[in-house]
């Protein structure tokens, strides 16, 4: 009998010990930490055990960017001009029919020259926060009565990012280009990209008024040589007028 109650207290010793928390890494996140994370979780796995095992291994997430999918939770760091980067999105089971939220697309980790593929080397420069111009914390914020004139909006929205991401706003100006699904408003070149195809006799609005509401998306760009920059537009937006 005692040896009985001794092996039970020593499994539960065990078992609580096994469940204790693992602390958050708080040192300086590299480019070697995050390529060691490849593998480290995978789609649905239980999300508060993967997340706590990210933490651990990486610390707190650089950024978590939403997107219509759920969110997605990223950890980058730079090393002279390679950008290394790793990102996992949480999703609710029920839509695989699972219970609980697990965790959903892992993208392996990458690093990224100048060279680099342009897309995810924007996307490494935006986790980072060297996409861009330093925010300007004194940028002009979007108008309260949601009405903006498009030099207003390339002017001010990427200094002023965090206030002007995903606000609507109403333009009333001139249409000076169309490409395909998007608009050039203005002679300050404001894009906006239509949710739908544009009208077929939309060309003989051409030098003519025109107003549109859209939402304000920053998008980042990199150029063939690897540098990046940031523009403002309304994306998706629709012709009102």
């Amino acid at each position: 009998m005692t040896r009985f109650v001794l092996v039970t207290v020593v499994l539960l010793a065990a078992c609580s010990k096994s469940k204790a928390p693992r602390e958050p890494f708080k040192g300086t996140l590299t480019p070697k930490l995050i390529m060691e994370a490849k593998n480290l979780v995978e789609p649905f796995d239980p999300w508060d055990d993967a997340f706590e095992l990210l933490q651990h291994k990486l610390g707190t997430p650089t950024r978590v960017k939403q997107r219509e999918s759920g969110e997605y939770y990223q950890w980058g760091a730079i090393d002279g001009e390679s950008c290394t980067y790793f990102e996992v999105g949480k999703e609710d089971g029920a839509k695989y029919k699972k219970e609980g939220t697990m965790v959903g697309a892992v993208q392996s980790p990458m690093t990224l020259d100048k060279n680099g593929a342009l897309f995810n080397r924007a996307e490494c420069m935006e986790i980072v926060g060297k996409a861009g111009p330093p925010e300007d914390p004194n940028a002009v914020p979007p108008p309260a009565n949601g009405i903006a004139s498009p030099e207003l909006v390339m002017e001010n929205a990427v200094k002023g990012r965090s206030k002007w991401t995903g606000k609507k706003l109403t333009v009333a100006t001139v249409l000076k280009g169309i490409g395909g699904m998007a608009l050039t408003l203005g002679d300050a070149g404001l894009v906006c990209v239509l949710k739908e195809t544009a009208p077929a006799d939309l060309s003989a609005q051409l030098g003519k008024d025109i107003m549109v509401e859209g939402t304000v998306k920053i998008s980042t760009m990199v150029s063939m040589g690897g540098d990046v920059s940031m523009r403002p537009e309304l994306q998706p937006c629709a012709i009102v007028k």
